[in-house]
């Protein structure tokens, strides 16, 4: 009789945590005040046309011995703009509470305060966007 599922000879290998800094999945890093990012082109080209110009125009190519630096970011700003872009693709509140960095709101700034409210109501369905006539 055959069996089916995985054969007992055949080694069962986890799938990595994903935490942000297996180089394996991101196909470029930035640098900031000595912080090494592990990104992805494509996507930060989507939303910044300075990204776009760097990784596409300018083809600039990084490894995790060269990686492209960035000397007028904050390493922390360069973290919030990462941390938008996941936010921007958050669509229920579980999602929500995944990105969120902590459940005490006091310790975030008031940027970052404004964009979890205002992403809060829309996975609510609370806020109304405004149609342009």
């Amino acid at each position: 009789m055959t069996q089916l599922g995985p054969s007992s000879s055949s080694k069962k290998t986890d799938a990595p945590k994903f935490d942000g800094t297996d180089p394996k999945l991101f196909d470029a890093v930035v640098q900031v005040e000595k912080r090494k990012f592990f990104v992805k082109k494509n996507v930060l080209a989507e939303h910044s046309k300075e990204f776009y110009n760097t990784f596409f125009v300018e083809e600039k190519t990084s490894t995790t011995e060269s990686p492209i630096v960035l000397d007028d970011w904050r390493a922390k700003d360069f973290q919030n703009f990462l941390e938008i872009k996941v936010l921007s693709e958050v669509k229920t509140i579980e999602e929500l509470k995944t990105v969120m960095p902590s459940s005490d709101v006091s310790t975030y700034g008031p940027e970052d305060t404004f964009l979890f409210f205002e992403k809060s109501l829309d996975v609510q369905g609370i806020r109304k966007k405004i149609v342009p006539l």
